[in-house]
């Protein structure tokens, strides 16, 4: 993939943490490269530990990499000036992991979606921004009618649909999935999978979807990487990986997801 296919490019990315006291440091990436095509689903896949918590928040700067560089567009975002980033963090939002943890259970669905809207400057018209509040909650069908209740009065399937309402409102180009459905109940995820699908296709997004799942990463992401010791063992096409898979890792992944 060239640059100008990419919206976003990670490149030779390495990252450590320190140890305590005499242990010495941990490396949690290590010259990890990857490409997020536009408008492209690209699959992050590994097991607790192998450093795909640790890219993603180096790709929203909430961690800075010792090496390496990250471009969004053709802004390096590990030297990035705060005015570029508050550019970045409406284009680039997060859907999260957990429904139950990521909402404030003291603000409505209202208040919630409408947060990012009042946060980046958005609308400075309080009935337009009920407006565009109303009109995403309905995106990820969630009625009007829910805009005073309480996260607690809401399912778990339900609550991950405000979040996604959440990183829709700012009219972001760039979705980061960090395993959105694997605090959901196995009935629901296929719902929450199909409205990713279908947003992804109605607002031209790019997806960087992270899981331990390879099945759901299969179901969702054009493109797949495999990550394993901090490294990306594996990255190409689903076919590609799924048919003719070359790391021990990645075949292990596979025939996790076939086993009875």
């Amino acid at each position: 993939m060239n640059s100008e296919e990419a919206l976003l490019r990670v490149v030779e990315v390495s990252k450590s943490f320190r140890g305590q006291g005499r242990r010495g440091g941990v490396t949690v990436l290590d010259r990890v490269s990857m490409d997020v095509r536009r408008g492209g689903a690209q699959g992050l896949v590994g097991e607790s530990g192998s450093g795909k918590t640790t890219l993603l928040r180096c790709v929203l700067g909430l961690v800075r990499p010792e090496m390496g560089q990250i471009f969004y567009e053709d802004i390096d975002l590990v030297r990035a000036t705060s005015a570029a980033w508050r550019k970045i963090r409406r284009e680039v939002q997060l859907v999260p992991q957990d429904p139950y943890a990521s909402l404030n259970p003291r603000m409505t669905v209202g208040e919630l979606v409408e947060e990012g809207l009042i946060v980046h400057q958005m609308e400075p018209s309080r009935q337009r921004r009920r407006e565009r509040v109303v009109e995403t909650l309905g995106r990820v069908g969630i009625g009007a009618d829910n805009l005073n209740k309480y996260p607690r009065a809401m399912s778990g399937g339900q609550r991950q649909r405000v979040a996604i309402a959440r990183a829709l409102v700012t009219g972001p180009r760039l979705l980061v999935c960090d395993e959105p459905v694997s605090a959901l109940d196995v009935s629901i995820q296929a719902q929450v999978l199909n409205l990713l699908q279908d947003l992804k296709a109605a607002f031209d997004l790019s997806l960087l979807f992270i899981s331990h799942d390879l099945a759901v990463v299969n179901y969702l992401c054009e493109e797949v990487a495999v990550m394993s010791k901090g490294r990306i063992v594996e990255a190409g096409s689903r076919e590609a990986v799924f048919a003719h898979p070359r790391h021990v890792y990645t075949r292990e992944l596979i025939a996790a997801v076939r086993s009875p």
